[in-house]
């Protein structure tokens, strides 16, 4: 197994493709696990499924407790997070995900969940305005409009979401919206987290 932290490389986000591979969330170990006697952050078995089944463990060695989730970036930088995968991880304690499959040529990662809501609404945009765009486009901890055009031939589930220079990756699992072809979302931040590159994300949903 390999240790993996939050680490990605995202680059700007289109969704033109779409690939999906179904996850089973096992439950947690609940029995405190040392730092000694664990592997701190997330590991993988196999390291490289290529498409077969995968474990994914995540060991919190913090101090405090976190909400974390299974995501995947592609080649593009396109995040596709599962969002029904999210759960609390105490001090010392290790959450599993079983994949079935895996899509291969992805990076799998665990990702921060944001769980406070945000309200997307529908908007109706212009046919030069494909993906997303930011208004102001860096807000430097201002309020921000972050808009998504869906320029595909069928509907997607987006949420926004957020990563920073050290790779890791925050997803809004509570704000995913259905964006219907040459259709779109918005999302008003109230505020913004200075230093951080804000995404639409892919919603996956459990089967």
């Amino acid at each position: 197994m390999r240790k993996r932290f939050f680490a990605a490389v995202l680059g700007g986000l289109a969704l033109l493709t779409m690939s999906t591979a179904p996850v089973q969330a096992a439950p947690p170990i609940t029995g405190e696990v040392s730092a000694a006697a664990a592997e701190c952050w997330t590991t993988f078995d196999p390291v490289a499924p290529q498409g077969g089944e995968m474990w994914q463990a995540y060991t919190n060695c913090n101090t405090a407790a976190i909400t974390v989730g299974t995501a995947y970036v592609d080649a593009s930088g396109q995040i596709s997070a599962l969002v029904t995968s999210c759960a609390k991880v105490l001090p010392g304690q290790t959450r599993t995900w079983y994949h079935p499959t895996t899509v291969p040529g992805v990076n799998y990662e665990t990702v921060i969940c944001d769980q406070s809501p945000r309200i997307a609404q529908p908007i109706s945009v212009s046919t030069d305005q494909c993906w997303t765009s930011f208004f102001p486009s860096n807000p430097n901890g201002a309020p921000m409009l972050q808009a998504y055009k869906n320029c595909n031939n069928q509907s997607v589930n987006v949420t926004t979401g957020r990563s920073n220079a050290s790779g890791q990756i925050v997803v809004s699992d509570n704000s995913c919206a259905a964006a219907s072809p040459s259709g779109g979302v918005r999302w008003n931040h109230g505020s913004t987290a200075a230093g951080w590159n804000y995404h639409t994300v892919l919603c996956r949903f459990s089967a």
